[in-house]
């Protein structure tokens, strides 16, 4: 992986995490649920653009959009530890 990709994705990873702690912000505890299902919905549609997409020519763009603020504005990161492991 290239310096400019690990950068990107990185890039994206912190954006995606604060706008996940954002969302998960605007509801009372007894309901994150919400917050986490509207979370996961919207980021793998994004993902799921990105990835159907022709993006090839962005591939910067791609790696920050998909792999960093897909990847921890999801639970996706969580899920895969979890299956994983």
């Amino acid at each position: 992986m290239n310096p400019r990709t690990l950068v990107a994705v990185a890039l994206g990873g912190i954006a995606g995490a604060a706008a996940r702690w954002w969302v998960h912000g605007l509801w009372p505890d007894s309901s994150s649920w919400w917050a986490t299902l509207i979370v996961n919905a919207a980021g793998s549609a994004v993902l799921g653009w990105l990835v159907a997409g022709d993006h090839d020519r962005w591939r910067i763009a791609t790696a920050f959009g998909g792999a960093g603020f897909c990847g921890s504005f999801t639970t996706f990161s969580a899920f895969s530890i979890i299956v994983a492991g």
